[in-house]
């Protein structure tokens, strides 16, 4: 075990590292920032080298920076837009005034290079081997990026029409355009990476099959298991889950939304059906969470963006029925305040409710009925649902 610091308190301060075996000191070293990696480049999940690209766009050498980015990131026009940017956080620069907008430099070097038509040189096999991707999801396409630099021959399966997998189906258009993930694909297969669209694995093409052909398959499919918000009322018409909306909004598809939405849920998935239908013409938007306001496992830039676009934010609100109006649609939802919240055994969020009068709270949903289908939506990986009626 390895302590950020002796006695775990100024980790910005002190650039003292403890190794603590057993609960004993047994060595330690100095990580002054001299001695150690950036603490921008050493909070990026993929150790992107963010002071070199920085420092190059600086100098006006935009190529330069997009070849420092695309080294470690396949996906630079995308998390231009939408990364969690914790490098932002532990910028040395917030001691003096603020951090650098590390973010926004990557967004406009992408930009930049995207407009003036930059496009790598394939890279060269130096590998006999051949590897078959399953999923042309994030996963997928990294580990593709990663195994074609390293010389390998990759060819990635895709069941959908397009390359991305929930940044080209799910993610709202105003968050993150269809263009810019195209365009981190097409860097892809400039790259050398093969991706075959229109191929689902089971029938006509077997994992068995892929492992005769090539030295290596690779599953990456996500979790496409649903999650189901099992309370009273769960089988109305007029209850959504998240990301099947989402999709299908993505699709182009028009579902209204005149009346009171209500959103249960407080991650970042909730948050975009909140402000999507804001943006279909809701009246009101009100979004439930079990959470506190200050736990929500949201981005606070993505709660902020909600509220500034009129949602109505109500923590710490268990939801127990949806309201039944009488023709099998959903009219509300009951909830029950939450005392208490915390991660269960098996993984999962779980919580304790308050108990006595004045923990119930009721939300309406209403709005005229224009559905084109009129079909209840299967949950898919998450329990963000927006319930309206």
């Amino acid at each position: 075990m390895q302590a950020h610091t002796i006695c775990l308190r100024c980790h910005q301060k002190c650039h003292l590292i403890a190794e603590v075996v057993e609960g004993r000191v047994v060595a330690v070293v100095d990580a002054a920032p001299v001695n150690r990696m950036p603490a921008c480049r050493e909070a990026c999940p993929i150790g992107m080298d963010v002071p070199g690209y920085l420092i190059a766009a600086s100098q006006g050498k935009f190529e330069k920076a997009m070849e420092i980015i695309r080294d470690t990131n396949p996906f630079p026009m995308v998390c231009g837009r939408i990364c969690h940017h914790p490098c932002e956080k532990e910028c040395i620069r917030g001691v003096v005034d603020e951090a650098v907008a590390i973010m926004s430099v990557k967004r406009f070097v992408a930009d930049y290079a995207r407009r003036s038509g930059w496009k790598p040189a394939p890279v060269s096999r130096s590998r006999k081997e051949t590897v078959a991707i399953i999923g042309a999801g994030p996963a997928g396409l990294t580990a593709a990026h990663d195994l074609a630099k390293a010389g390998f021959g990759v060819t990635v399966f895709e069941a959908s029409t397009e390359a991305g997998g929930m940044l080209a189906r799910v993610i709202p258009e105003f968050k993150l355009p269809k263009t810019s993930v195209r365009a981190d694909v097409e860097y892809l297969k400039a790259l050398g990476v093969n991706i075959k669209t229109n191929t689902p694995i089971g029938q006509d093409l077997t994992v068995e099959s892929l492992l005769k052909a090539h030295d290596a398959v690779l599953i990456a499919i996500g979790s496409p298991v649903p999650k189901i918000l099992r309370v009273p009322g769960s089988d109305l018409q007029g209850l959504f889950y998240a990301l099947p909306l989402l999709e299908d909004l993505k699709k182009g598809e028009q579902v209204p939304m005149n009346g009171r939405v209500v959103v249960i849920g407080g991650g970042n998935t909730a948050m975009d059906v909140a402000r999507a239908a804001i943006r279909l013409g809701a009246k009101e938007v009100h979004l439930a969470c079990v959470e506190s306001l200050k736990s929500m496992p949201a981005d606070p830039w993505e709660v902020d963006n909600a509220i500034r676009e009129g949602v109505k934010i109500h923590p710490s609100l268990a939801p127990e029925k949806f309201r039944d109006d009488g023709r099998r649609r959903i009219a509300g939802v009951d909830f029950r305040r939450v005392a208490a919240c915390r991660i269960g055994d098996d993984g999962d969020l779980a919580w304790t409710l308050q108990e006595g009068p004045g923990t119930e709270f009721s939300l309406a949903a209403e709005r005229e009925w224009s559905l084109p289908s009129g079909r209840p939506l299967p949950c898919h990986l998450c329990k963000s649902t927006a319930a309206l009626s």
